[in-house]
């Protein structure tokens, strides 16, 4: 009898797998058999093309929103069909709505050339009621890249390591190195600037991100460009054109770093501020702290200050208006200046900011920094002075020791970890026998080529 079990059971265990994979049976009233076939959106090629049309078009709506101002155009994509419907093409229905024709294959829509940026860029014109043609116009520009590669991004968060995250513009700003505003929207690199596109598109879905948070493009920032480039497809003045459509918001929002009244080169340089500080709070956070060299600096700034002396203060600085210093200086001139309280709640402001950069070891002394000058400036005595000091020089030893362990590391990663494993995001790009598409920088590899064949005098 436990023979005939171990016999027959696999029997019936491969029948019931057969019955509950085979595809989902339905009856309809009238009695007609209906066979219902379902994908699974992570691996169909099919489903996959969906699932990135509806995410390029969620991510096209939140950046122009419609309204009683501006009239918007719905977007929806189809299968080629390889007859009437060829693929990479558009057309318009009866309702004016843009209907985009893709391949029925996401590894087919990924291999054309420039295919996410030029997708985009139909999207884009198309949401806001223009031709989509005049995305050849804009192909490479900042919110069309930025845009392509933050949908795929979502698409292949895990697979695709130069999306989803950004680690070269993370790297670049934790060592205080920042492209201008000014440059990153001039400057238009092309699939061909390999390597430097690859950091081109970090920074544009970035500048998209902090569009995207400021509130920019709730206020019809990217709408109005489009507008712009629709009445002058040639022009190339969009710095320019990004502050001054941008100007209003801004103003509003912030009127600190953006008072009324600036003029053209204080209101530029102020953009160039604000788009460093986004920058900072986009990769510096908690979850990416900034090294303990670029603290050590952040610190030393935000506890400088600067105040008037009193009117009846015996001594005066050399230049007799201002008295300049740190914490050792704050709790020395305490009585000498006009507003200290002031002062102290400035440095205390500054360094809570600070706080959100800094790693987790190094928390703790710097609250007891931020703790013992609150203490102080309720209470200015000299024993309240002393432990501030105090608590400033622990926050140095724990900044030392966090530099020597940044250095052990490093040493130990040159010396443990090879090549290969340090540098698999960029060897790739440096293939130049099997794949000439992934040269970086491949004009500059074909003028030193020039050079080398004596071609360019």
């Amino acid at each position: 009898m436990l023979h005939f079990f171990e016999r027959y059971f696999a029997v019936f265990a491969a029948g019931a797998l057969i019955f509950l994979a085979a595809p989902t049976r339905s009856w309809a009233e009238d009695g007609e058999l209906f066979i219902l076939n379902y994908e699974d959106a992570s691996v169909s090629p099919r489903a996959k093309v969906v699932n990135l049309t509806e995410r390029l078009r969620r991510l096209v709506r939140q950046c122009i929103p419609g309204g009683k101002k501006r009239k918007t155009r719905e977007i929806f994509a189809i299968f080629a069909d390889g007859k009437r419907f060829k693929p990479f093409t558009f057309q318009f229905d009866k309702q004016n709505d843009l209907r985009v024709i893709l391949p029925p294959s996401y590894p087919r829509v990924m291999s054309e050339p420039a295919a996410l940026p030029r997708l985009a860029g139909w999207y884009l014109f198309g949401r806001a009621g223009k031709d989509p043609d005049l995305e050849k116009h804009c192909r490479n520009s900042w919110f069309t890249v930025g845009i392509a590669r933050k949908v795929l991004g979502e698409m292949t968060p895990s697979h695709t390591p130069f999306s989803g995250y950004f680690p070269a513009a993370y790297t670049l700003t934790s060592a205080s190195r920042y492209p201008t505003l000014q440059s990153l929207l001039e400057t238009e690199l092309t699939p061909d600037d390999t390597a430097a596109r690859l950091v081109y598109e970090e920074y544009c879905e970035l500048l998209v991100l902090i569009c995207a948070r400021s509130g920019l493009f709730r206020s019809g920032l990217l709408g109005k460009i489009l507008d712009a480039v629709e009445q002058d497809p040639a022009r190339r003045d969009m710095p320019d054109l990004f502050r001054t459509l941008a100007r209003p918001h801004l103003e509003a929002k912030m009127p600190g770093l953006f008072p009324k009244g600036m003029d053209r080169e204080k209101y530029a340089a102020a953009c160039e501020q604000w788009f460093r500080q986004e920058l900072d709070d986009l990769l510096n956070l908690n979850f990416l702290p900034a090294p303990a060299e670029k603290l050590e600096r952040l610190y030393l700034a935000a506890v400088q200050f600067e105040g008037k002396p009193k009117k009846d203060s015996g001594q005066e600085k050399p230049d007799g208006t201002v008295i300049r210093g740190n914490l050792s200086g704050l709790v020395r001139n305490w009585d000498r200046l006009e507003a200290p309280e002031g002062i102290a709640g400035a440095v205390t402001a500054r360094l809570a900011r600070l706080n959100s950069r800094t790693s987790p070891d190094l928390k703790i002394p710097l609250e007891e920094v931020r703790n013992a000058l609150r203490i102080f400036a309720g209470m200015p005595v000299p024993e309240n002075g002393s432990r501030l000091l105090e608590a400033e020089r622990k926050w140095f030893r724990a900044l030392e020791r966090n530099l020597a362990l940044e250095k052990m590391l490093a040493d130990a990663e040159q010396e443990c970890v090879t090549p290969a494993g340090r540098y698999y995001l960029t060897f790739h790009l440096i293939d130049y026998g099997k794949r000439t598409s992934a040269r970086p920088l491949s004009r500059l590899a074909a003028l030193l080529e020039q050079a080398e064949n004596g071609e360019v005098k």
